[in-house]
């Protein structure tokens, strides 16, 4: 009998550890530097992000080149600063605000499709879409 109080114990404990999220607090691994590299729209973005279990938050900076660059409505003419506040609705989901510099917020939503790699998208005020893609190290 106390044999099966323990594989039931073990067996809880395997289950619990299987179904939690990706990255927990206690597992910094996703921390630091991310960035994108250049992109199509002409952002270039590098961003220190901090994980949790539900939460991803990090500042940085955004540059356009060749200045001006567009994202819908977004206008990014210079380098200035970047926010980013986002909630994990799950271990590979991102959804958020990215506020650039002191005024335009645009929506952020990605997939952590690999533990270094962000597939992801801005989306303006007018809806429109631009392709954000940002990779755990500094893109040259």
């Amino acid at each position: 009998m106390r044999t099966l109080h323990w594989l039931a114990l073990a067996g809880s404990l395997f289950l619990i550890s299987a179904c939690s999220d990706g990255v927990s607090p206690a597992d910094r691994a996703l921390d630091g530097p991310w960035s994108t590299g250049r992109t199509l729209s002409g952002l270039v973005m590098v961003l220190n992000l901090t994980w949790n279990r539900d939460r991803v938050i990090g500042t940085g900076s955004v540059n356009a080149v060749p200045s001006p660059a567009h994202c819908g409505n977004a206008v990014i003419e210079r380098l200035t600063t970047v926010t980013l506040a986002a909630t994990r609705p799950s271990s590979t989901e991102i959804r958020g605000i990215l506020s650039i510099g002191g005024g335009v917020q645009m929506t952020y939503q990605g997939s952590l499709t690999r533990m270094n790699h962000i597939n992801g998208v801005l989306v303006a005020a007018d809806g429109s879409q631009c392709a954000m893609t940002l990779f755990q190290r500094l893109v040259p």
